[in-house]
């Protein structure tokens, strides 16, 4: 009796369907994990750059202002003028920002 012709060469075995079932889900999953991080990236991104603007908003605000008109108050006014206006949503507009504007 022959080597070969103890073999088949037709159709799959259970190890070689269990590994390729085991490398598709690896390549998912770091795939699906690199789009979730850039993502995650790009929302920061956004976030920091809306931030960025609604400060810089308030800056050139007071600056147009005495320094006798410029308090606490008066930038909390122009921050709730700009909510009432739109420029700043509220679900934008976290608390974290907030208190760094402070």
């Amino acid at each position: 009796m022959k080597l070969n012709e103890c073999t088949s060469n037709k159709g799959f075995t259970t190890a070689e369907i269990i590994i390729s079932i085991i490398i598709i889900i690896l390549f998912t999953s770091m795939i699906t994990s690199a789009f979730y991080n850039y993502y995650i990236s790009i929302q920061s991104k956004n976030r920091r750059t809306i931030a960025t603007n609604i400060v810089i908003d308030i800056i050139e605000n007071v600056e147009m202002m005495k320094y006798e008109e410029t308090s606490q108050d008066t930038v909390d006014t122009l921050l709730q003028t700009l909510k009432d206006n739109g420029t700043i949503q509220n679900r934008i507009f976290c608390y974290s920002y907030y208190r760094k504007i402070q």
